[in-house]
């Protein structure tokens, strides 16, 4: 569907933008981290679990609100200003873009969200 494609697309572009940003700042060399991936451990792998599309869609919202408050706790905990400007920016795109995005397309096809 071209809704998942544009959402991975997104947040390829996000990526891209903070590793622009910590290069920057830090180089290019990137430092190593024990921090699991809290999207992954929480949402994500309920994917593979999915029985129908209202499941991908209910896990993919879940997701988007995750990110969303993650976001928004970095740039509470952010010093840099510039960063704590992106942090936010990906977190209004993540609920206004994002999950938005995913609402409408569920509302669309005539399923409700959980």
């Amino acid at each position: 569907m071209n809704t998942f494609k544009r959402l991975g697309d997104e947040s390829k572009r996000h990526g891209d933008e903070l590793y622009k940003i910590y290069r920057q700042n830090y180089g290019d060399e990137l430092d190593e981290v024990n921090v699991p991936n809290v999207e992954a451990l929480n949402v994500l792998g309920k994917f593979w679990k999915i029985e129908d599309l209202k499941n991908v869609l209910e896990i993919a919202m879940e997701s988007e609100k995750l990110a969303e408050t993650i976001y928004r706790k970095l740039a509470e905990e952010c010093k840099n200003e510039e960063l704590k400007k992106v942090y936010l920016t990906l977190a209004d795109i993540e609920r206004g873009g994002h999950y938005e995005s995913l609402k409408a397309l569920a509302i669309k096809m005539g399923i409700n969200e959980k």
